[in-house]
């Protein structure tokens, strides 16, 4: 069960903090006029997933490393969601879209860091 609760923890990290963002860069890039700034943020988000990836190939493998590196590109990805929340705010503050991209990678700290399924990465 906790190769389970590590497996899919990652996967839903994975997807929602690299795949979505990489694949809004392209869609962004194959219909924006700025061809070069398209570039540039579809070249950060592939990047993010190419360390996210390698983190995962680490994390199978049981190796904490891995968990490490995998939660710093998933934090910067948040930080960079999140400036671009509170950049594109004009007269609110998005509190809501805020914590929303916040708490997930929160909760998953948690569970691969102070739950049972920290157990995995002590085998």
């Amino acid at each position: 069960m906790i190769p389970f609760v590590v497996l899919i923890t990652v996967l839903v990290c994975f997807v929602g903090y690299g795949l979505w963002p990489l694949a809004t860069s392209v869609l962004g890039y194959l219909i924006s006029e700025q061809a070069s700034e398209a570039m540039i943020l579809m070249l950060f988000w592939l990047t993010m997933v190419f360390i996210q990836f390698v983190a995962m190939w680490y994390i199978a493998k049981k190796k904490p490393i891995g968990r490490k590196f995998f939660f710093y590109t998933v934090w910067i990805c948040v930080f960079v969601q999140g400036a671009d929340l509170l950049l594109a705010a004009e007269d609110e503050m998005p509190l809501w879209a805020l914590a929303d991209v916040f708490i997930y990678p929160a909760l998953a700290m948690w569970v691969l860091y102070a739950s049972d399924a920290k157990q995995y990465f002590e085998q």
